[in-house]
């Protein structure tokens, strides 16, 4: 469903924070395309907002649907299955794997040490699935947290470095 408007559609899928906001840092993903994304930077630096705006750009010119999911909440059910085999929460982690649009993971600083996480970023990787990631940890520290996972995404995903001050500071 190719949309004219994402405002209708935003509402489900873009925390509401981000829905009418518009990021300073569009350029560094015009030519995203189909390539997954790594954001990093420092708290309040617009990682989250520039993972939105990459979310309405990829809505208004591709005919998807795009989910997000946040770090802490795919680690909460990571560990879920790991404790009770919970066939439902397994197949909510298997849907986000296995969904061929993109998926946001807002803050992956949660599941960077889960080996489930590797998998599913492995999978979404060999199936051509566009993910679309952010974190506080810069690459130096992504690769001492999980090598594996840095590896993946410094091979495979446009990494953009954020900085500045906390820009929710100033809004107050």
């Amino acid at each position: 469903m190719k949309i004219e408007t994402i405002n209708d559609i935003m509402f489900d899928v873009i925390p509401p924070l981000y829905r009418r906001v518009e990021s300073d840092h569009k350029e560094l993903i015009a030519d995203l395309g189909n390539k997954s994304l790594y954001i990093y930077g420092g708290v309040g630096v617009g990682k989250t907002q520039l993972t939105a705006q990459a979310v309405k750009d990829i809505l208004s010119k591709n005919d998807c649907n795009v989910s997000w999911e946040k770090g802490v909440e795919l680690w909460f059910h990571i560990k879920s299955i790991l404790r009770t085999s919970s066939v439902n929460i397994f197949e909510k982690v298997m849907n986000i794997t296995e969904n061929p649009n993109p998926i946001v993971i807002d803050d992956i600083g949660f599941v960077i040490k889960e080996q489930l996480f590797e998998l599913i970023l492995k999978y979404r990787l060999q199936n051509g699935f566009q993910t679309l990631t952010n974190a506080l940890l810069t690459p130096t520290e992504l690769e001492k947290e999980s090598p594996i996972i840095w590896e993946i995404i410094s091979n495979n995903y446009k990494v953009i470095k954020l900085d500045g001050k906390d820009r929710r500071l100033e809004r107050k």
